[in-house]
């Protein structure tokens, strides 16, 4: 899977729109160490040990967000957990992810 691919794959996601008055603040970014630490990304927690550098973790990050964001887009008129499951591990695969 080229990088050509995936953003290709990206562009095609339909995401829910930014809520008004949202338009001109800018996303809190976690300033990243290269210590043990936790974060809360959406809706989810992760985990990084040592051996995850900075960056990686910023990209597994990015990932975990727009594949929720995916998922509650995909189900925001049927809430079914299933279905945004699958939708949210499609995502996952569609960006080069292994489940």
């Amino acid at each position: 899977m080229s990088t050509t691919d995936v953003m290709r794959y990206v562009q095609t996601l339909e995401l829910p729109a930014v809520l008004r008055g949202m338009e001109g603040l800018e996303a809190a970014v976690p300033e990243f160490t290269d210590q043990h630490e936790a974060i809360a990304i959406g809706s989810q927690l992760a985990e990084f040990s040592e051996n995850v550098s900075p960056a990686q973790r910023a990209a597994v990050a990015d990932c975990l967000l727009l594949a929720q964001l995916a998922a509650n887009k995909a189900t925001e008129q049927s809430p079914d957990l299933m279905n945004w499951y699958r939708k949210y591990v499609d995502v996952l695969q569609g960006i080069g992810w292994t489940v």
